[in-house]
């Protein structure tokens, strides 16, 4: 598994059960190979669901995930703007 690659973020708000995964899709420059590693950014005690499995965000609000190919991700409630989505992937341009 590579240790580095390209990087973009989300920012809420976010609607529950909104396709994250959709929205890291459109906003990539390169076609996607794997989503890597993700850091998640939120309220403590909120639920982000990743490739179909929940997670509760502990006392820092903060949850990282990598080594793992992602292919699904939502959050299971309402976020605000104070949420956030950071993450690495691997990328091929067309001509590659």
């Amino acid at each position: 598994m590579p240790t580095n690659g390209y990087t973009g973020q989300l920012q809420g708000p976010f609607a529950a059960n909104e396709d994250l995964y959709a929205k890291m899709k459109e906003q990539m420059c390169l076609t996607l190979v794997n989503v890597f590693k993700i850091g998640v950014f939120s309220k403590v005690g909120h639920f982000i669901n990743i490739n179909g499995q929940s997670f509760e965000l502990g006392e820092t609000g903060v949850l990282e995930v990598r080594d793992t190919d992602i292919t699904s991700l939502y959050f299971e409630q309402d976020e605000t703007l104070d949420s956030f989505i950071d993450y690495m992937y691997i990328g091929i341009t067309e001509t590659e």
